[in-house]
């Protein structure tokens, strides 16, 4: 007998493709994930996230990650945003850079007992004396405590009135007098047995008399002047152009930095771009003190604050919010009601213990134009226009890493390759082509970052491990195919893939993750997160049933030398990062320094009669840093080793028929009945509340897996929005709600009748006001054809609802 089944689907919008996990639509990422924005990554770069990466490139081992103070990460990642201080919390301990070099005698600076703090905390500009507010810098400014930046110790620091601050260290050794100012050259030890008077740790390129492992007799008369952090990198090894080195009126893109001669500044960008410390009103032609810098060290003497105080904006800068874009030309000088203005405050605070860097945002204030109907605020306007992030030469040893040997001298001296990297947090949001918030929380509002009392942290943070992708290998569909798990399901259509339970070719797959090791030993044992190579670890494939909260799957597979070369037994081969295999490796070659690997888990064969293996599925693959007798390995960075995505098990019905009296909560939704049905975003909703006039039968339910819930008359509510309360799709593109029912057995029967209640809109909150659809079509018989306005110059059509 030919056998009959029925699907019911129903879709509002436009049903699309399957997607892959973490698109918004319905994806299933069980934690927040690093690297994932495009154009450019939020990993630490130069990081080829979708290829092959030189071992001798580690900036992803040894570079810096970030979280802020809105990412959904834990608050042992997160930095705490009511740790900003101003200058009242501990008065005596902040001092205010000055704003010009003539309003202190210049001996002031090199006088230790006045000058207690040490350094030259005044702004100027060897390329303009005529102006210290605009394209200016103060500095060299002593940090007090040696703070290691690219696991480089610097001792410096310089500020720019373009939003930068710029770190330098010593060329050489000094001594010092009892106010800490340094006096003469000394040669100190720097190897057991081994004298020097030059400071390892200088990122000074100029030759030396002799070199670190045999310096010359004269090296303590070096005639060279120890000023590479105020010649190379505060002026861009060019100190009468105005504009050069942290003048710069332009801001970059971070991973392209590089000063003249081939210099990468060791930066902190908390608001890069063309800006002014202004302190004079033109209006009353008086200095008013508007725009101030001010520093701090802490009384543990283990952080550094340097404090911007209203930041103003000078020179040409466009911003964009959609279609509405603005192109306003600052003038220098400009306050509130004098031109166009905006204004904005923030701190950044260098930690000692754990070599952070943490940005504040105090405040936005402001907006431009002052007389356009759709004026863009300060925050707009910052990120349309400016560089956020961290970047530095970092060093690494002259060698390939293991099994070659290692180099007899470890140090990391000035002798020692150089590499930049960089950590970008935001780049010309909007108004570049490769600009973008790189912030990947799905807390984060590209729209409103930055914003008043944001915290961003950076902190090299060990990441050990990386899940790149997942895909099933499942039957063939063909009844004359042999039944292995030949065919491929791809992971751009694996989340929200559907299995039909005790069916011969559609009740199972066999899943496969592809994993990336992101350790290195290239930098030596002294250098930031030094693994040692030759290690083993494990992946895990797990599946929960959500409705219940039961695993129903659980494997893991031991990543180790021996299984790699023994792929056909253990399901574990070396590949590139599509999954292709790559050849066998000798014995004790273990997983190199970003290889990728593949591991292939037992099939998954849900049960239909048991149900806890039927319904909506979590399906996670964990990259655990462990070896492969459960040591830990010292991973710091957990947000890049899980991967989720949604599985449905369905099995055949012997009859449908659902009033909703049957519903789940799964994650705190409630949702249409799990055993019944197909959910993609769909919920269920007290239908007296929501609806003028609920289907029977008008009583109160609890649901199926919590009876401490209850709702009256439910209803499934279908409204273009997903369970968290954001657009599916976003406005203009199609897709919507899901929701397909199990396949109902029509063997024997005659004449089916299938009969479905709904309601277009229910009801209209807030009555119906003027501009009730204008960001919402509700229903399906409304369509906006806008053409082009006096603010608006894009023509868009927004597209009805659609059943």
């Amino acid at each position: 007998m030919k056998g009959r089944l029925l699907l019911l689907a129903l879709v509002t919008g436009l049903a699309t493709s399957f997607a892959w996990a973490g698109d918004g639509k319905d994806g299933e990422d069980v934690q927040r994930k690093s690297g994932t924005k495009t154009p450019v990554a939020s990993y630490p770069l130069p990081f080829v996230l979708n290829g092959d990466n030189s071992r001798t490139q580690p900036p992803i081992s040894t570079g810096y990650y970030f979280v802020d103070s809105d990412d959904e990460a834990p608050d042992f990642w997160r930095p705490d945003p009511t740790l900003f201080v101003d200058t009242l919390t501990e008065p005596g301990t902040w001092r205010r850079i000055v704003s010009g070099p003539n309003q202190i005698p210049s001996s002031y600076w090199t006088n230790s007992s006045l000058n207690t703090f040490g350094g030259h905390a005044y702004f100027r500009n060897p390329g303009n004396m005529q102006d210290s507010t605009d394209d200016a810098f103060a500095g060299p400014i002593s940090i007090g405590f040696p703070f290691y930046f690219n696991g480089v110790r610097y001792d410096s620091f310089y500020v720019s009135t373009n939003g930068l601050i710029a770190l330098s260290n010593r060329r050489y050794f000094y001594e010092y007098d009892n106010n800490g100012f340094p006096t003469n050259r000394v040669r100190l030890e720097v190897a057991p047995g081994l004298v020097s008077v030059y400071d390892p740790m200088s990122d000074d390129t100029r030759g030396r008399t002799g070199s670190f492992s045999s310096p010359n007799a004269a090296d303590i008369n070096d005639a060279t002047g120890d000023d590479f952090g105020y010649t190379y990198v505060a002026c861009g090894n060019a100190p009468g152009t105005a504009t050069a080195g942290i003048r710069t009126k332009t801001n970059q893109r971070l991973d392209q930095l590089s000063w003249g001669g081939g210099i990468t500044p060791a930066l902190i960008a908390p608001f890069w771009d063309d800006l002014q410390v202004s302190v004079y009103n033109t209006e009353n032609n008086a200095v008013d003190d508007f725009g101030r810098v001010y520093y701090k060290r802490s009384p543990a003497n283990d952080k550094l604050t340097v404090y911007f105080v209203n930041l103003t904006p000078i020179g040409a800068k466009t911003s964009r919010v959609g279609p509405v874009q603005h192109n306003i030309t600052f003038q220098p000088n400009n306050r509130p009601g004098i031109g166009e203005h905006y204004r904005y405050s923030g701190q950044v605070t260098l930690n000692r213990n754990d070599s952070s860097v943490v940005i504040q945002y105090e405040n936005f204030l402001g907006q431009a134009p002052r007389n356009h109907p759709q004026p863009h605020a300060a925050t707009v306007w910052m990120r349309c226009n400016s560089t956020v992030g961290v970047v530095g030469p970092a060093r690494r040893l002259n060698w390939n890493g293991a099994p070659n040997a290692m180099p007899a001298i470890t140090a990391l001296t000035y002798e020692a390759p150089k590499y930049r990297q960089s950590t970008e947090y935001l780049y010309n949001v909007e108004t570049a082509t490769d600009g973008g918030v790189r912030a990947t929380s799905r807390r984060n509002d590209d729209a409103l970052t930055p914003k008043n009392f944001l915290a961003i942290k950076f902190k090299q943070w060990k990441n050990f491990l990386r899940v790149i992708n997942v895909f099933y290998r499942v039957h063939p569909l063909n009844n004359n195919a042999p039944l292995n798990f030949s065919q491929i399901i791809p992971t751009a259509q694996a989340n929200n893939y559907e299995l039909l339970a005790g069916d011969l070719r559609l009740g199972a797959i066999q899943p496969v993750a592809i994993v990336q090791h992101l350790t290195n030993d290239v930098q030596g044992p002294q250098g930031v997160n030094y693994t040692r190579q030759g290690t083993n670890f494990k992946v895990r494939f797990r599946i929960i049933n959500e409705a219940t909260g039961k695993i129903v799957y659980n494997t893991s597979k031991a990543v180790t030398d021996a299984n790699l070369r023994d792929s056909a037994l253990s399901g574990v081969q070396r590949c590139d990062i599509n999954g292709v295999n790559r050849p066998y490796q000798p014995a004790g070659t273990f997983v190199m320094p970003y290889e990728f690997v593949k591991v292939t888990f037992p099939p998954f064969e849900p049960n239909e009669f048991i149900d806890d293996q039927i319904g909506r599925m979590l399906m996670s693959v964990i990259a655990e840093p462990r070896d492969s007798v459960n040591n830990l390995l010292g991973d710091e960075w957990p947000f890049d080793d899980t991967t989720g995505l949604r599985l449905f098990v369905m099995r055949r019905l012997a009859e449908f028929n659902d009033d909703v009296g049957e519903f789940h909560i799964v994650g705190g939704a409630a949702m249409p009945s799990v055993l019944k049905w197909v959910n993609i975003e769909a919920d269920v909703v007290d239908g007296d509340e929501i609806t003028n006039n609920p289907p029977p039968p008008r009583l109160e339910y609890s649901a199926a897996n919590n009876e401490n819930i209850r709702l009256k008359s439910p209803v499934i509510r279908m409204n273009r929005y997903n369970l968290g309360g954001t657009d599916i799709p976003p406005n203009g593109q199609y897709g919507g709600d899901e929701l397909r029912s199990f396949p109902v057995n029509l063997n024997r029967r005659q004449n089916a009748v299938l009969s479905i209640s709904y309601q277009r809109a229910g009801k209209l909150t807030g009555g119906i006001g003027r501009g009730f659809s204008d960001n919402r079509l509700v229903g399906p018989e409304h369509r906006v054809d806008a053409t082009v306005t006096a603010v608006n110059s894009i023509r868009f059509i927004r597209n009805p609802d659609e059943l």
